[in-house]
């Protein structure tokens, strides 16, 4: 009696399997095609299946599948299109290359264009997730655009479109051709260097870069690369550990719209001449990406970043565990990417329990010693063993609290930089090696 109820079952099973197969679900292709005889009784048995299907009697079994449009999480699905321009128009062999949130297409491979416009060619960018970063490139070959350094755009919900043009490093949110020309004066440079060291450093420019030369001051002289423009010798400067603040004339491109661009360079006095911080390339400001008040349009740089922001960048990180610090030795300690500004303290907890968030006071902490900004000479030695490390603030401990070190070091450690309130700016620990050598 069981056997012939579990016969009846497997044949029941087999022949729903079959009729939902026939009704385009659930079945799979045989791996060999069959002959042209076979399909076509196959085509007639698929077309008696159809009509079967249609059959009022099987009305309920198709109304399981669910509405188009009413998947998890609903809404439109994250796209991205990119328009590029090539400035000569030759597109032939130009791809571009994708990574990170996009799918990648294979070493030394690419996407290719699926149009092209007025303003240039289109891709139509295949995604890995509808969020996150994504890396991108441009190349013909090995032939690579923007230097062939890596470009990144963020994704957002929904339908992404950006621009970019040969050489230019501006991401456009619209087409920048359809820009009304821009009514500007002059550029405002932000500057900062985090070793605040801005008397070693200042611009090259000269007549064909997109600068105004009448409205420099008096007496500059440009042109001449051992001999830069110190950052004073410009309009409208503002100096302080931060950052300086200084203005570049610029040519009006009301006056000729052919005038797109500002180029300098910033780079070091002598004997640090050929040291252009960081950057391969000229600095290019192209005025359509800049907003632009009382006809002065600004930008960021940073100290060793190539990026030109049209932004103040937030470029603070706050982290309890992340060791971006440096003891160099007993007492001092060198923290690179950070400024001279702020109040400096060394929160000690001995159950590790210290949270430090940006914008906000530390937490957990059983207390603090102050640090003060070290302006003297790193000693020799520690000097050259962590000549490595990257530029930024050197702290000290103060006379008083030296003695504490080799017990403090046995909890957990966190350098803080705080705001006049005592909020938060920037926080890390710092690697002990230097540190230990000399205290134990």
């Amino acid at each position: 009696m069981g056997r012939s109820i579990r016969a009846v079952g497997a044949a029941l099973s087999l022949a729903l399997t079959a009729l939902l197969s026939a009704c385009g679900g659930g079945g799979t292709a045989a791996p060999n095609a069959a002959p042209d005889a076979q399909a076509q009784s196959f085509a007639q048995q698929r077309t008696n299946s159809i009509d079967m299907c249609d059959a009022a009697s099987h009305q309920t079994l198709l109304a399981a599948v669910p509405a188009a449009g009413g998947g998890a999480g609903g809404g439109d699905a994250s796209s991205l299109t990119v328009h590029y321009r090539r400035l000569a128009g030759d597109y032939a062999g130009w791809q571009i290359h994708t990574f990170g949130a996009a799918k990648d297409p294979g070493y030394n491979n690419g996407w290719n264009a699926i149009g092209a416009d007025a303003f240039g060619v289109i891709y139509d960018v295949p995604l890995n997730a509808p969020s996150g970063n994504v890396g991108y490139l441009f190349h013909k070959g090995d032939t690579k655009d923007h230097g062939g350094a890596d470009q990144s755009y963020t994704l957002k919900a929904g339908a992404n479109v950006f621009w970019r043009i040969e050489g230019d490093p501006a991401t456009y949110a619209s087409d920048p051709l359809n820009v009304s020309v821009p009514d500007l004066k002059a550029v405002r440079v932000h500057y900062k260097r985090y070793d605040a060291d801005y008397a070693k450093w200042g611009v090259h420019i000269w007549p064909a870069s997109g600068i105004d030369v009448a409205g420099l001051k008096p007496g500059t002289v440009i042109d001449q690369w051992p001999a830069p423009v110190p950052f004073s010798g410009f309009n409208n400067f503002v100096g302080n550990p931060g950052e300086v603040v200084f203005d570049i004339p610029v040519l009006n491109p009301k006056d000729d719209p052919t005038r797109k661009t500002l180029e300098f360079i910033i780079h070091g006095f002598p004997p640090n001449s050929d040291n252009k911080d960081g950057r391969n390339d000229n600095i290019k400001v192209s005025y359509s990406a800049l907003s632009i008040t009382n006809q002065v349009g600004e930008i960021w740089l940073v100290q060793e970043d190539p990026a030109t922001y049209t932004s103040r960048p937030d470029l603070r990180i706050a982290s309890t565990t992340d060791a971006r610090a440096y003891w160099l030795d007993r007492q001092l300690v060198k923290w690179p990417k950070a400024d001279t500004t702020g109040v400096f303290k060394l929160y000690h907890s001995a159950t590790g329990q210290i949270v430090a968030a940006k914008d906000a006071p530390v937490s957990g902490a059983d207390g603090s010693v102050a640090l003060e900004v070290f302006s003297g000479a790193v000693p020799a030695a520690a000097a050259e063993r962590f000549k490595y490390v990257g530029a930024g603030v050197v702290l000290g401990v103060k006379g008083a609290d030296r003695s504490r070190l080799r017990e403090l070091h046995k909890s957990q450690l966190v350098l803080v930089q705080q705001d006049a309130a005592g909020k938060v700016q920037n926080a890390t620990t710092a690697q002990i090696a230097g540190a230990l050598d000399e205290l134990f």
